[in-house]
């Protein structure tokens, strides 16, 4: 769901609804959002998928863009966060 689709349902402007998520939870409605993809992607990661399988699941637009804001987010990248089950 979009944040305009969002926004509407709330019967809010889009401004509003981030001001408002933002103060609530502490992050904007999109750090909220890469932290749940993230989240769901060390689970995948952990039990051996691909990672291009994984970056798309999750809702990333290619491997580059998840690499990024995985490493961002975690420390190492997704590579490394995946060799670590491994041994």
């Amino acid at each position: 769901m979009s944040l305009e689709e969002l926004s509407r349902r709330c019967h809010l402007n889009k401004y509003t609804l981030i001001r408002y998520f933002t103060k609530y939870f502490g992050v904007t409605p999109y750090q909220y959002l890469q932290t749940i993809r993230i989240k769901e992607a060390k689970e995948l990661l952990s039990n051996g998928k691909e990672l291009l399988s994984i970056s798309l699941k999750v809702g990333f637009s290619d491997q580059s863009h998840f690499t990024r804001v995985f490493k961002s987010l975690i420390g190492i990248t997704p590579k490394q966060y995946q060799g670590i089950f491994k041994q």
